[in-house]
């Protein structure tokens, strides 16, 4: 994470055949029970029928599955995303 927010490292690939996740434990957690807006600003390429990225938001007893991305999308674009959370949970990202 660099200023709040997760980065890549571009000269950084994966074996074919290999799963890998990154996990932010404890990434927030909120006073109230509030509705959240996520901005998510990415390009990818994944390669094959079988690649995919996720986005989950997950807590010990809540798992929100934000989006599957497949597929490729070469220009660098915002997605936006609104969830209700629960405030006093400490919430985990996934990625």
């Amino acid at each position: 994470m660099q200023d709040g927010k997760l980065t890549s490292q571009e000269d950084i690939f994966y074996t074919s055949g290999s799963h890998s996740k990154i996990t932010l434990n404890n990434a927030f957690q909120l006073d109230v029970d509030q509705v959240v807006a996520i901005e998510v600003n990415l390009m990818f390429e994944l390669e094959w029928e079988q690649d995919s990225v996720f986005f989950n938001i997950f807590s010990n007893d809540t798992l929100i599955q934000i989006k599957n991305w497949t597929d490729q999308n070469w220009t660098l674009h915002p997605e936006f995303y609104f969830i209700q959370l629960k405030g006093g949970v400490p919430y985990n990202l996934e990625f």
